[in-house]
């Protein structure tokens, strides 16, 4: 799974078109609770995506078992940061908020599951001839993890049914990253 391809879905899963950030007009406004939401949420995937790519580069040169472990201590950071920064959030203040609370928390029960299993993939490489056998393990907790963020995007797009979520992105500098 390649990185970019999460932003990818994000993107279009929101529809968030090209209206980009900020209210548009010069006279500063407070943010809704919904646009408080979506700017946590946007920070929260920016921050785990950012990192991902770092852990990636760091992957491409690494000749080690300690650089592979370290790599998946990160990951495993990273993504128990951004299941807490999701459960955090709660729901947004949107008519189906409940439900994106219940996607959310899915989310942050399969990422769990694709931890362990990545790590136990990890666990297995006692040296860089291990790699290639542990390979398809870690290629697996990555594309589960792909597949869990398609179920929660798809349950955003399906629960805002008046658009109350796009706009917040819409509005949201945090979300700006993620406008095509």
């Amino acid at each position: 799974m390649k990185l970019s391809s999460v932003l990818a879905i994000l993107v279009a899963a929101l529809s968030l078109g090209g209206t980009g950030c900020g209210g548009g007009g010069s006279e500063p406004s407070e943010a809704s609770a919904t646009e408080e939401w979506a700017a946590g949420f946007c920070t929260a995937l920016t921050t785990w995506t950012d990192t991902l790519e770092q852990v990636g580069d760091e992957l491409t040169s690494s000749t080690s078992v300690e650089g592979v472990e370290e790599a998946a201590a990160d990951v495993k950071s990273a993504t128990e940061t951004l299941v807490d920064d999701l459960r955090g959030l709660g729901g947004p203040d949107t008519e189906s908020g409940e439900d994106i609370q219940q996607a959310l928390d899915d989310l942050g029960t399969a990422l769990d599951e694709d931890l362990a299993e990545l790590e136990d993939a990890v666990e297995d490489v006692t040296s860089l001839t291990d790699l290639p056998g542990a390979a398809s393990a870690i290629a697996s907790a990555f594309q589960s993890m792909n597949e869990a963020f398609s179920s929660m995007l798809e349950t955003l797009e399906n629960a805002d049914l008046r658009g109350e979520l796009e706009d917040a992105f819409a509005q949201s500098d945090s979300c700006a990253e993620f406008s095509p």
